[in-house]
């Protein structure tokens, strides 16, 4: 299950913004890419997957945290539109892997209405 982690919780997001996200220099992190292009619109996904060590993290049952980034352009603005969440993952590390996150559960961008509230 995925649970995000807004900036309005500040002591998980500080834990959670505080992991080493950086691929280059954290070989523990998993990572995928995927760009789209539908109508005008270009859109690259990043989502970044790691399991935080003991005491890292305050969270009941999480087996990994994930930071997720869309970067988009072709709004007619001209500009590239970027956002980044971040949140924490409860299934079996198996069955959570970057490749899988995508296509197992709702992005943090999708409808919030379906997806639990976060944990604090």
């Amino acid at each position: 299950m995925l649970f995000p982690v807004n900036e309005d919780r500040a002591a998980p997001f500080a834990r959670l913004d505080a992991l080493n996200w950086d691929e280059t220099t954290n070989p523990q992190i998993s990572m995928i890419r995927t760009e789209e292009t539908n109508s005008g619109r270009h859109e690259t996904r990043i989502v970044r997957v790691q399991a935080p060590e003991d005491g890292q993290v305050n969270f009941l049952h999480a087996t990994q945290a994930l930071l997720v980034e869309r970067y988009t352009t072709g709004r007619g603005d001209g500009k590239v539109h970027a956002d980044a969440e971040l949140g924490i993952i409860t299934a079996p590390v198996h069955a959570a892997d970057a490749a899988r996150r995508p296509r197992t559960g709702p992005a943090p961008w999708w409808s919030r209405a379906s997806m639990p509230a976060p944990l604090s």
